[in-house]
């Protein structure tokens, strides 16, 4: 009889499958086996270093993975299917994480916060509140993907743009990889002055080595950028609005202040699937606080429980749970919903977010 422990997790291949509450399984495993291919980052949390295998393909081999090593964990598309397999080879002590008691037992009659922000994002703000004792779910409600080409002036001249606006470190990362697809790199917009909407953004932008002009001091959204361009002389001058899609509110106060305002929609947002989201009903029953960090994040997710409950269930969801949001943008959609708002982080960052969300757990709330 094999003496290994072996946790036997259920995943498709998906990142939404993994996330914070799997850590303590993977720091504690001495072999991770796989199905077909290597998990990614994203599934995993992190880089780990914890060797990866594929599924031995006979009995014998499996068994003698299991005499190897004393902790193994098994991503499987079919979780019956491996168990049977391991009491086969004489594995006894097996458990299958396939729902929030077995997953995370000791979160259970706490709950935890579900963080509904896009990947790495919820991952990382996931690890943020796990490292002060806050157990949380990633639940990814958008992804996105490439927008629209951008001006053909810009491809043709960017030097004739005064200032160039990103209002997320998304944005910034598309800006990177399209200027990188064309053989841009920092050196080819120095001359250009750069606008970003905080701090998050602005870092992203030091890390591709452009030092940003214009960073709000405190608001960190539109009304912030306008304030502090209401102190920067953009009559006459040529500014691109490179962002996804978002309020006219930026793009108008520009143009009110003389600004010829081109554009560039960078990137899409999109809904994450809601057949990889279903697969984690049971973990939404045991929901403390629900995180939001944008409108985008919040729609997305209504559109999911209103898929996924009857009507009853869907309206009285929200009064259930608690609600925190990350700045007033995102908390206007909610209300708008008439869906409460528990609490608003002081500013408008991850960073502020989580000091609140760790401030209420402990306080018992």
């Amino acid at each position: 009889m094999s003496a290994s422990r072996v946790w036997v997790v259920p995943w498709d291949g998906r990142s939404h499958r993994l996330g914070a509450w799997a850590m303590p399984y993977f720091q504690a495993v001495r072999l991770l086996i796989g199905e077909s291919v290597p998990p990614p980052v994203e599934a995993l949390g992190s880089p780990l270093d914890v060797p990866w295998v594929e599924a031995p393909a006979e009995d014998a081999g499996l068994a003698a993975m299991l005499a190897t090593y004393d902790r193994v964990l098994w991503l499987a598309v079919e979780p019956d299917r491996v168990v049977e397999r391991l009491r086969r080879v004489g594995a006894e002590d097996v458990a299958v994480l396939d729902s929030p008691e077995r997953a995370a037992p000791a979160a259970v009659d706490k709950g935890w916060v579900l963080v509904t922000r896009p990947w790495p994002e919820a991952w990382e703000m996931s690890e943020a509140l796990e490292a002060q004792g806050v157990p949380t779910v990633p639940f990814p409600t958008i992804a996105f993907e490439v927008g629209d080409e951008p001006p053909d002036v810009w491809v043709q001249a960017p030097e004739t743009f005064a200032w160039v606006v990103l209002t997320s470190g998304r944005g910034v990362d598309f800006l990177q990889a399209w200027a990188e697809s064309h053989g841009w790199g920092p050196d080819r917009l120095q001359g250009l002055r750069w606008a970003a909407i905080g701090p998050a953004t602005a870092d992203r932008l030091r890390a591709w080595g452009i030092e940003p002009d214009l960073v709000p001091p405190d608001v960190y959204q539109a009304e912030g950028l306008i304030a502090a361009f209401r102190k920067v002389d953009v009559a006459g001058r040529r500014v691109l609005l490179a962002r996804a899609e978002g309020r006219p509110v930026l793009a108008e106060a520009l143009r009110s202040m003389g600004a010829d305002v081109w554009e560039w929609r960078l990137y899409r947002t999109v809904a994450y699937p809601v057949d990889r989201l279903r697969r984690l009903l049971p973990w939404l029953e045991r929901v403390r606080w629900v995180a939001f960090t944008s409108p985008s994040t919040f729609r997305s997710f209504l559109d999911f429980l209103r898929s996924a409950y009857p009507p009853e269930e869907f309206l009285w969801w929200p009064y259930t749970r608690r609600i925190a949001v990350i700045g007033p943008v995102t908390a206007e959609a909610l209300l708008r919903a008439s869906w409460p708002v528990h609490v608003q982080a002081e500013h408008a960052t991850q960073a502020a977010l989580v000091e609140a969300l760790v401030a209420l757990w402990r306080a018992g709330e």
